[in-house]
């Protein structure tokens, strides 16, 4: 699953992301920095910058990080999609659900990708 939500600042999509992610409810999380979002708002159209996250979670997961990600948005009416994936690169899909299982277990998030290596800039 992936969740969308734009945040009004980067200190505040960094926090949500690292609370996601430590907390095991993603196992990754992408802050795509200054979108341009245009939309109506107590009446009125508005435009603003935003941060982009892209939240990667698995099914079992996704309506907990987004209880959580309300939780933390200071948003009046925070935004927040679930979108289904439908396919993916199997070694990537297999990794995305070992972190966020892992993740939930004592021994915190996994250190090695899914070939067995270890990799610091693992997405």
């Amino acid at each position: 699953m992936v969740i969308l939500s734009n945040i009004p600042s980067q200190g505040e999509a960094e926090q949500i992301a690292h609370a996601l992610v430590e907390e095991g409810l993603a196992a990754s999380v992408n802050i795509v920095p200054r979108v341009q979002s245009v939309f109506r708002w107590q009446n009125s159209v508005q435009q603003r910058a935003e941060w982009m996250l892209f939240i990667k979670t698995t099914d079992s997961r996704a309506d907990a990080a987004v209880r959580r990600l309300i939780a933390l948005h200071s948003y009046d009416l925070p935004g927040a999609l679930i979108l289904p994936v439908e396919g993916g690169s199997a070694p990537y899909l297999q990794w995305l659900d070992i972190s966020v299982s892992a993740s939930t277990e004592e021994s915190g998030r996994p250190d090695a990708t899914p070939d067995g290596s270890t990799d610091e800039h693992l997405p």
